[in-house]
């Protein structure tokens, strides 16, 4: 499956990191250049791109960025891809983000989502693989 992760600090660089080693294909973006540059240099993605390649060439979107980011950029998302594409976020909060998409006609093809997981570190260099498990 190919996956498109948004956003490559702790919480997407770890979930970028455990579906490579399930065998998917992961690309991903971030919008510090830096981020991008340590994702590829630890092996956390296999190629970074624009957010609407990932729109158009994943299968599976995970947007986790800042919550007062996440609405807005799903909403890009979902005007952007094909049915038959999921998106989920790992957003702390909810409510912000449901109502800022409750009205885009793609609206089910988002899943609102909390891994709860994390540690006090951040960026790609605090990605965890396992950060999940249990």
């Amino acid at each position: 499956m190919n996956i498109g992760v948004i956003g490559l600090g702790l919480i997407g660089g770890s979930l970028a990191k455990d579906l490579k080693i399930l065998g998917h294909t992961v690309v991903g973006y971030d919008q510090d250049p830096q981020h991008i540059q340590q994702a590829l240099r630890l092996g956390l993605i296999e190629a970074a791109t624009e957010i609407e390649v990932l729109a158009r060439d994943s299968d599976f979107l995970i947007v986790s960025i800042p919550v007062n980011q996440t609405g807005s950029v799903i909403n890009q998302l979902l005007d952007l891809i094909a049915h038959d594409k999921i998106i989920i976020d790992t957003a702390s909060t909810k409510r912000s983000i449901c109502v800022a998409v409750q009205d885009n006609p793609m609206r089910g093809r988002y899943v609102a989502c909390h891994p709860l997981a994390g540690t006090e570190h951040s960026g790609p260099t605090a990605a965890i693989s396992g950060l999940y498990d249990g």
